[in-house]
């Protein structure tokens, strides 16, 4: 969808439609969609306000109930197909392309002789009349030097969904939306039935490929690369086919205006021509963004109990991926928008079901990692306060989580999530916290995993817990451990870290420097704990220093070690960043149900760790990605790092 419909669909943009049709009781919907087109920059290529185009949309936002428009000024009556008499004077051959001279096809003007003559010829022999044709067109007199005009043709806009074409391109929704305009239909081809020529319609659907892409460029801005047509079942096509155009499937009879499933229009055979081979193998290959396979890896598998499922699984997240920041409708189309709420709604498509074929794949990558750190994390989220329960009343919601991550901060995946409320118990996730923990060390038995988190209750229960769940743990202490500060403030400075800060509210970013000091803590042989202390050197004016007390089931025995662990806990900040972006994209879904929340939420969350993932490992992310713009999103003073590969140096080394 492009920007100017973006800005209209925002709630800001509803809101001013809203106001000017009640400020103004004269005005006339014409009017309107020339302000919105003026007011929103809805132009064509060219820098014409496309108010037709406009006009169209704003009637899909009145049937949508997203906004009121003035009153017609007339009603709009069902076109009647003239009946138009056999014309008499027309030209009649039988012959060769040599008894006809030279072809040419003239293109044809509004409220011309010639537009006057293609619309007699049309209502007179085709079987569909002169139109109207769809959207943009363009019309030519196919015109003889021996005998005159012997038919006519037309093109104009495509046909928004057909499944063979689409399958043949390899489209799912967004990738039709986002490339539909450079498709031409020749939505209208005539030669009288006076004229018996052999190879004439081949010859001229020769003509019209050579001469359509530069007239379509100069009418409308835009260089078609794929010319279409429908074409009834009882005919062959056999002179498309001789002009080497490509067979692709059927229609599914339905037709443009069957909004209500009845599909009694009769089927059609589908033929396409590639007018550019370059732009068609750019457009139809592998998508650049998401990377081949990446959605099937993380989605394949999913338990859902219908392959049709599946697929829709896979085009979801392939479209939220491609529009994290738009709403469902404006990255669907209607029929895109409507199967996504049917899949939202399925009893199926459960929040741990679609999570748990990622699940597997993040252990996989687990399982290449020597040092894994699991960073659970419990946060409320304005698009889950917000939602209404279908019991009455709102209900405070919070997403808890559990993400992993590379030593060097590589985010490598979902390892456990729930939503959580305030009148349901835990949701489609066990109540132990330990257990993502306990199954991620006990499916990845060489690499160590560490739970990375800050702690505020009573920290020897805590540590006996994760000893005897058998599972290593990192943490900052809260001030009620304040009397173990000067324990390891007396112990000798080891060394620093450095590493920067990123936005802090008003403070710029910058680069920290902390020092380092850490000690084992005499706590007894079944409970064996070490102490790190990083106390930041020469914080700017007015900012307090950070000042970490890290507390660890895994030994610190050297300078290194002490680092390492606190360069572990510097990547908690790296959560922040994933739940930036998540937030950015879910908090603009509009949906009335917890079961559509919970399955919606479950793919947002792994398209973020998709794009955070490609942030973070330096690949980039597709044009209009917002995952590097959030790697600077404010944070908390302890946890402010971009940075994932600190700088460490020690005393003495």
């Amino acid at each position: 969808m492009d920007a100017a419909r973006q800005r209209l669909t925002s709630p800001e943009g509803i809101t001013w439609v809203h106001q000017r049709v009640c400020e103004d009781p004269g005005l006339s919907r014409q009017r309107l969609a020339r302000e919105v087109c003026e007011r929103f920059g809805w132009r064509d290529v060219l820098g014409r306000p496309k108010e037709m185009a406009c006009r169209k949309y704003l009637l899909q936002l009145r049937r949508r109930g997203l906004i009121e428009l003035p009153p017609a000024r007339y009603q709009a009556r069902p076109r009647q197909r003239r009946t138009c008499a056999l014309l008499q004077d027309v030209p009649h051959l039988s012959g060769t392309l040599a008894d006809l001279g030279r072809i040419e096809l003239r293109a044809v003007a509004g409220r011309t002789a010639e537009s006057r003559s293609w619309n007699a010829l049309m209502e007179a022999y085709h079987p569909q009349g002169s139109g109207p044709l769809c959207g943009a067109q363009l019309r030519y007199l196919i015109l003889s030097a021996t005998v005159g005009e012997i038919g006519g043709i037309a093109v104009s806009a495509p046909a928004w969904r057909l499944a063979a074409r689409d399958r043949w391109l390899g489209w799912n929704d967004a990738q039709r939306a986002g490339n539909l305009s450079g498709i031409v239909c020749n939505s209208r081809f005539l030669i009288l039935p006076t004229i018996s020529v052999k190879h004439l319609a081949s010859h001229v659907l020769g003509l019209l490929t050579r001469r359509i892409v530069a007239d379509w460029q100069h009418r409308y801005g835009i260089s078609p690369w794929l010319l279409e047509t429908c074409v009834e079942l009882e005919r062959t096509g056999t002179s498309y086919r001789a002009a080497n155009w490509i067979e692709v499937g059927l229609t599914a009879g339905r037709g443009r205006q069957d909004r209500h499933h009845k599909g009694d229009v009769p089927q059609k055979r589908i033929f396409l021509y590639p007018l550019c081979r370059t732009t068609l193998e750019r457009l139809c290959g592998e998508p650049a963004a998401p990377e081949p396979g990446w959605v099937h890896q993380e989605f394949a598998g999913a338990e859902l109990g219908d392959c049709r499922l599946q697929q829709r699984l896979f085009d979801l997240a392939e479209a939220f991926f491609a529009h994290p920041t738009g709403t469902i409708a404006q990255t669907l189309s209607i029929a895109g928008a409507k199967a996504a709420y049917r899949f939202f709604d399925h009893e199926h498509t459960t929040l741990k079901a679609l999570l748990d074929p990622h699940r597997l794949a993040t252990l996989a990558r687990m399982r290449r990692e020597r040092v894994v750190l699991v960073v659970p994390t419990r946060r409320a989220m304005a698009d889950l306060s917000a939602l209404g329960s279908e019991v009455g009343g709102a209900e405070a919601l919070q997403l808890r989580a559990s993400l992993a991550f590379s030593a060097q901060g590589l985010p490598l995946g979902i390892l456990e999530a729930a939503i959580l409320g305030d009148n349901t118990a835990v949701v489609n996730t066990q109540d132990d916290g330990w257990a993502p923990i306990r199954e991620a060390q006990h499916r990845c038995p060489k690499s160590r995993i560490v739970a990375i988190g800050d702690w505020e209750g009573d920290m020897s229960a805590f540590f006996e817990e994760a000893l005897a769940q058998k599972c290593d743990t990192l943490v900052r202490t809260s001030g009620n451990e304040a009397h173990l500060q000067p324990f390891v403030q007396d112990v000798s400075e080891a060394g620093d870290v450095t590493f920067p800060v990123a936005f802090q509210g008003a403070q710029s970013p910058r680069t920290a420097r902390l020092s380092v000091r850490f000690a084992a803590l005499a706590t007894g042989p079944n409970l064996p704990l070490c102490a790190v202390r990083a106390k930041e050197r020469h914080p700017p004016a007015g900012v307090a220093p950070i000042d970490w007390l890290l507390m660890t089931t895994v030994a610190v025995d050297t300078v290194g070690d002490a680092l390492e662990r606190v360069a572990w806990y510097a990547r908690r900040a790296s959560v922040e960043v994933f739940q930036a972006i998540l937030e950015s994209g879910c908090r603009i879904r509009q949906l009335a149900s917890r079961r559509r929340l919970e399955a919606c939420l479950a793919i947002d969350m792994i398209v973020a760790w998709r794009r955070h993932y490609l942030a973070s490992s330096g690949r980039g992310t597709p044009e209009n990605s917002d995952a590097e713009r959030t790697l600077s999103a404010p944070g908390p003073a302890h946890r402010g790092t971009a940075d994932p590969e600190p700088l460490h140096r020690a005393h003495g080394a």
